[in-house]
Order: C-alpha cells, then sequence, then structure tokens
C-alpha cells in the first residue's frame, strides 16, 4: 500500500515537471523496499537548510550539468527557477560566469568536489567559514544530488544523452 502511493506521488512530480519517472517505477516493481528507501532519501537533496539558497542551486545545478544527464539537468533547473532563482543567473552559473558571490561560491565548491581538484580544502573552509557546518552539509547534499540521480538513472539502465540545456536558456531568457 505503501509503495502504490509512493508510485502515484512520483508519477504526480513527473506530471509536474515532465520528468520521465519510468526508472523510479521500475525499480519499485522490481525491488519494492529499494524504492522505498530511494523515495525516503529524496528529501535531504531537496532543500538547502543553512546554506544560501543560490549556493545551494548552484552547487547542484553545476554538479547535474557534470553528470551530462539532460532531463535531470533540466528538471534541476525548473526547481531553481521555481525558489526564484532568475533564468540569467542560472545560465551564468552553468557557463561559468556568475558574478554572484554566494552563486560562483557554491559552483566552485561544485566543480572542486566533482573533479576532487587540489583546493577543494580552501574551498570547503571557505564553506564553512561563511555558512558552519550546517551549511556545508546543505552544499555536500547538493553535489551528492546532482550526481547521484543521473548516476542511479544510468546504472539502472535509464541514462540519456544530455541535451542542449544552455541554448534553451537563452531562449528563454
Amino acid at each position: 500500500m505503501l509503495t502504490a502511493f509512493l508510485k502515484r506521488k512520483i508519477a504526480a512530480v513527473g506530471r509536474e515537471y515532465d520528468y520521465d519517472v519510468s526508472y523510479m517505477h521500475e525499480l519499485a516493481s522490481v525491488d519494492a523496499r529499494a524504492f522505498r528507501r530511494f523515495v525516503f532519501a529524496m528529501p535531504f537533496f531537496s532543500q538547502p537548510a543553512k546554506a544560501p539558497e543560490r549556493a545551494f542551486w548552484a552547487a547542484k545545478l553545476r554538479s547535474t550539468m557534470h553528470a551530462d544527464c539532460g532531463s535531470c539537468l533540466r528538471l534541476v533547473i525548473t526547481m531553481a527557477r521555481q525558489s526564484g532563482m532568475e533564468t540569467t543567473l542560472i545560465r551564468d552559473i552553468l557557463t561559468g560566469n556568475s558574478t554572484d558571490a554566494d552563486a560562483a561560491l557554491g559552483a566552485d565548491y561544485a566543480d572542486a568536489v566533482v573533479n576532487n581538484s587540489p583546493d577543494l580544502a580552501e574551498v570547503i573552509s571557505k564553506i564553512r567559514k561563511m555558512y558552519g557546518k550546517r551549511g556545508l552539509a546543505s552544499m555536500a547534499a547538493a553535489v551528492c544530488s546532482g550526481q547521484f540521480f543521473p548516476v542511479f538513472k544510468r546504472g539502472f539502465g535509464h541514462g540519456n544523452a544530455c541535451e542542449p540545456i544552455l541554448r534553451q536558456l537563452e531562449l528563454t531568457a
């Protein structure tokens, strides 16, 4: 019964965001217990807690971009817009041209984490100093989220090629 309820909720999210949730439904059919764990982990990835929203969304956007999944990136762009992020700022974050201090730091953080950059410790120190340990945890969740869903989809046989997201942003700006 819980699995059926969660499948309906996931289907509603898929319709709301025009996002293919078939991989989640397949997981529910294959292993209902794993599906429930998967769904209950989602709130962990969702909220910025103590980090500024611009930093959180910048980290999530850049991480998702690095994961190279067009549908996932489009979903995160839509969610960032719904949270109040401007399309021009989103485009600037994705192209590495953000002049907003929090967004630039969030993008730099995601890049450093995903690339295991030599300056990662310095960026982490800056995040911790500016946003505290809870903010750092939020930022880590944002980066993890940007990688988790695309990697899971690809590993489960539902990966797709990256689509021209930046061009779409230019058309809607």
